[in-house]
């Protein structure tokens, strides 16, 4: 079986999603936000959510973390191709991720001048929100860069890729569903702190590949964007595909 001890019920679905969380709960596990006090007794969970994709699949994740009364952080990509902070039924998800005691946070790509480049997304971010922005995730970075932001004095803004989150306790990623189970690294006898990054689109209704959640996702959007076309311009004609 090999490193990880898997329960017969692992797999990337949100039913299973929801088991994790009951599992780390039942373990005595707190879920705490990024500024609260890490050196608690009890053995807490910091629990984030880097939003590349889609914020619809967002929301599914936030209902079942409401639903079993715990609070995670989710980091907002201002520059992402495939969603929008401020259009309408986006904007809808923030704001039902912000009503239901969930914090926001920036997820930004790093870049030269980086201190003014944050605070000036952290200020497009909070103007959107409506809500303050204390802490930012680098999106897709590489050790070269985390090491670099580690040793930068980056202040009132919390880095979770720093060293406390990531090197001081157990740091685990979902990411393209690279480790067999989340659940699998929590654990009776586990006494440290523990960073959780999962990325809402890999957890679906029936847990699926990424390649293929992905196609799908792409199939559902090419949807929505010839049904906007269709709306908001009167010469495009889904039918020939081209423009008169």
């Amino acid at each position: 079986m090999g490193p990880y001890m898997l329960d017969k019920s692992c797999n990337y679905s949100i039913d299973h999603y929801r088991h994790i969380l009951t599992k780390a709960l039942d373990l005595g596990y707190s879920f705490s936000f990024f500024d609260e006090n890490i050196s608690s007794a009890t053995p807490a969970i910091f629990l984030r959510h880097d939003i590349d994709f889609s914020l619809v699949q967002a929301e599914k994740i936030c209902r079942v973390e409401n639903d079993i009364g715990i609070k995670s952080t989710y980091f907002i990509l201002l520059n992402s191709i495939t969603y929008n902070p401020q259009e309408k039924e986006h904007f809808k998800v923030l704001e039902f991720i912000i009503n239901s005691g969930h914090r926001i946070g920036l997820h930004i790509e790093y870049c030269n001048d980086f201190d003014k480049h944050l605070r000036k997304q952290v200020k497009i971010l909070e103007l959107t929100t409506g809500t303050g922005i204390k802490y930012f995730s680098l999106h897709n970075p590489n050790p070269q860069v985390v090491n670099e932001l580690n040793e930068l004095s980056i202040k009132d803004i919390i880095n979770v890729y720093d060293n406390q989150f990531t090197n001081d306790m157990t740091y685990i990623s979902d990411s393209n569903q690279r480790i067999p189970c989340i659940c699998s690294f929590i654990k009776q006898e586990q006494k440290e702190n523990i960073q959780i990054l999962v990325h809402p689109l890999w957890w679906q209704e029936t847990a699926d590949s990424c390649n293929h959640i992905i196609n799908s996702y792409i199939e559902n959007e090419k949807d929505k964007l010839i049904g906007w076309f269709k709306k908001n311009n009167r010469v495009y004609d889904n039918e020939e595909s081209s423009y008169i």
